[in-house]
């Protein structure tokens, strides 16, 4: 088995400061971010589940075939049960 070692990472000015910053320790956190975390990753989360089913439901004949005839997908629905989404299209 090889050695292999990770390439070198070449960084710009200002992504050198920050590393630089971090190591001294004299970054501070900034308030309020967790709860914007938590917002982005919830909008992220119901992005995702709609475009994976609709993706699914598209690409995928076999599950078409499988589905019940009265199926139907609703995105309107779904933007309203999850109107974080970063890609609501209502």
């Amino acid at each position: 088995m090889k050695n292999k070692t990770a390439p070198k990472i070449k960084h710009d000015d200002e992504e050198l400061s920050i590393l630089q910053a971090w190591e001294a320790g004299t970054l501070k956190p900034i308030k309020g971010t967790a709860k914007t975390l938590e917002k982005h990753q919830a909008a992220a989360e119901a992005g995702v589940s709609k475009d994976l089913l609709l993706n699914l439901l598209n690409s995928n004949p076999e599950l078409k075939d499988r589905l019940p005839a009265d199926f139907k997908f609703d995105r309107n629905e779904a933007n309203q049960r999850y109107p974080e989404s970063p890609r609501n299209d209502s």
